[in-house]
């Protein structure tokens, strides 16, 4: 089975494209990541970032809905927001989406009981400690997170006879180098804030289909 979102982190490369020009300048001097400044403005925020939601479908909606006259939205926005309820609306977006497609393929009789993060996603504490208080699932970090490339170069290990085959491959190259526990009390708090959440595409379906029709 296989679930996506069209857009995934990309939304939040693009909010530090064209909102924290700041954000990159002090990353510059300092000479850290301009993601980790921008995780720990969001890291201040308090969960929920104060009843702001984002709907991350900036490419149209992939896994479970498939729907590409979806558009991206935030909603709940008041002048007491800043820059980091925004980048935690952001990320907490995007890991409704990720619960949500967890619970679609459940659904379908295959139960997930860990995640795996790879990629750019492996790279922030908060966010994948989010991602475990979200969905309230284990959350592993390997110690290669490039997987395609690490893959690509077991199964070579296994065409050349270093390895009996693929499981013998992983079981001996791979290894855990960190791991995210949800955190007790703050699954009451999301499972509040996601239910509204997976209200909002279907009170939106209508609007997206609309907007994609003007001229």
């Amino acid at each position: 089975m296989f679930g996506f979102n069209p857009s995934g982190g990309v939304i939040l490369r693009w909010f530090r494209d064209h909102f924290a020009q700041r954000e990159k300048e002090e990353a510059k001097r300092l000479g850290v990541d301009v993601y980790d400044l921008l995780t720990q403005e969001a890291a201040k925020a308090p969960p929920g970032s104060t009843q702001l939601f984002l709907l991350p479908y900036f490419e149209g909606s992939g896994t479970p809905t498939f729907n590409r006259r979806a558009r991206g939205a935030f909603l709940g926005l008041t002048l007491a927001h800043g820059k980091g309820e925004v980048v935690r609306a952001i990320l907490e977006g995007l890991t409704y989406e990720l619960r949500n497609n967890i619970e679609a393929i459940e659904e379908h009789g295959a139960p997930i009981r860990e995640l795996r993060a790879i990629g750019g996603g492996a790279k922030s504490p908060f966010w994948l400690q989010l991602k475990a208080d979200i969905t309230k699932r284990r959350v592993a970090v390997p110690s290669v997170t490039e997987a395609a490339a690490f893959g690509a170069a077991i199964l070579g290990g296994v065409g050349a006879k270093v390895y009996r085959g693929a499981e013998d491959a992983i079981k001996r190259v791979y290894k855990e180098k960190e791991t995210y526990m949800p955190q007790e009390g703050l699954g009451t708090v999301y499972d509040k804030h996601y239910h509204l959440y997976k209200r909002l595409y279907s009170t939106l379906k209508d609007f997206f289909n609309e907007i994609e029709n003007f001229s």
